[in-house]
């Protein structure tokens, strides 16, 4: 938290926006579902606004990784177990190649 808190502009949004993602996933492992839903929606807000590659991040991706979380948590709720929710995971591209990396 004191990173984000520390940086401006879209850098703050991003570090913000992944914190939440994984705030989230906590909140789901603990079963608080309502928690979950609420600060995902505020990581993605976050990271909606950011460019396709933001610090390395492929945010396309991880976006559309946390959105597939978040539709899981809102159709199943805690009636599958944590593990049946897959986590959002960071892949690196450079942003001036067609180079990825995890």
């Amino acid at each position: 938290e004191s990173a984000w808190r520390a940086e401006p502009g879209e850098v703050r949004q991003l570090y913000q926006g992944l914190l939440q993602v994984g705030v989230a996933w906590h909140h789901y492992q603990k079963g608080n579902i309502p928690g979950a839903v609420k600060v995902m929606a505020r990581g993605l807000a976050n990271l909606g606004c950011l460019p396709a590659v933001c610090q390395g991040i492929d945010l396309v991706d991880f976006r559309l990784q946390a959105e597939e979380f978040n539709t899981h948590v809102l159709d199943y709720g805690t009636e599958q177990t944590p593990s049946a929710a897959k986590y959002p995971i960071i892949h690196m591209k450079d942003e001036g190649a067609n180079h990825e990396s995890t």
